[in-house]
């Protein structure tokens, strides 16, 4: 039937297939080389971080016994 709408049950489907399908599908879409990249500036952020917490922690540590 022309123009007519279309629907599903999703219901109908295991919630494993739902699943399953619908991270298939995302999974297509992501450019793993920038995930990659996005992972390792994570990273290197959170080292970064903890290097200038160490060194905050000394400054008020050496602060505290003056």
């Amino acid at each position: 039937m022309p123009g007519a709408a279309c629907c599903w049950e999703l219901d109908a489907l295991s919630p494993v297939v739902l699943r399953q399908r619908v991270e298939r599908e995302i999974t297509k879409l992501i450019d793993w080389n920038a995930w990659a990249r996005a992972g390792e500036v994570e990273r290197l952020e959170q080292q970064s971080l903890t290097e200038v917490m160490g060194k905050w922690r000394e400054a008020i540590s050496w602060r505290a016994t003056e």
